[in-house]
């Protein structure tokens, strides 16, 4: 009997630390898969993308050479992207202004960080503007506003102006600048008769 009680006691204390090595596996089995699925990166080539409001217009196109979107952060990052932003301007047609850069990040519905020779144009007649330039720009997209704190060139018809802490207003098309500032303006070419 006591053999017995001998094996029975072995087999359930072999039989505990079985369950116990099992259950330690498995918890670093868990540990080794949730590092791995912590953030998953989308790449892709000739990337073109709409971004529509709740009434089906369209605000945003973006087209970039190479997209990859991080699903971890919700960031998108583009290599020489070109956005295009839609409005209904004051008569009532689509005014259009594209933004381009070397590189650029996007968070859907939020905001874009653009970089590196930034060139902001409207794609419509009557702005106030024929270009913007910058090294480096963010565009809030729930206000409409293009900020950037670095030196920032505007081009119209004959007129420069230049100038840091810079803000457009694409809703308005009223820009600002807050710090040094610089102007320049032409005289008009007049035709001989």
């Amino acid at each position: 009997m006591a053999t017995t009680i001998k094996s029975a006691v072995i087999t359930v204390c072999l039989f505990v630390a079985a369950v116990g090595l099992y259950r330690y596996t498995q918890t670093l089995q868990e540990r080794k898969n949730s590092d791995e699925t912590v953030s998953k990166i989308y790449t892709a080539l000739n990337f073109y993308g709409k971004n529509y409001d709740k009434t089906g217009f369209l605000h945003h196109t973006i087209k970039a050479d190479i997209a990859s979107y991080n699903d971890g952060n919700g960031i998108a990052h583009f290599t020489n992207p070109v956005i295009v932003t839609y409005r209904i301007g004051k008569d009532k047609h689509i005014e259009k202004w594209v933004m381009s850069g070397e590189q650029g990040q996007v968070r859907d519905g939020d905001f874009a960080l653009m970089e590196r020779n930034v060139v902001l144009k409207p794609l419509f007649k009557g702005a106030a503007i024929t270009k913007a330039q910058s090294p480096k720009v963010n565009y809030n997209f729930k206000s409409n506003l293009v900020t950037s704190p670095d030196l920032t060139i505007l081009h119209g018809i004959g007129w420069i102006n230049s100038g840091t802490d810079f803000t457009i207003d694409l809703n308005k098309d009223i820009s600002t600048y807050k710090g040094n500032v610089n102007a320049i303006y032409y005289p008009a070419q007049h035709s001989a008769h």
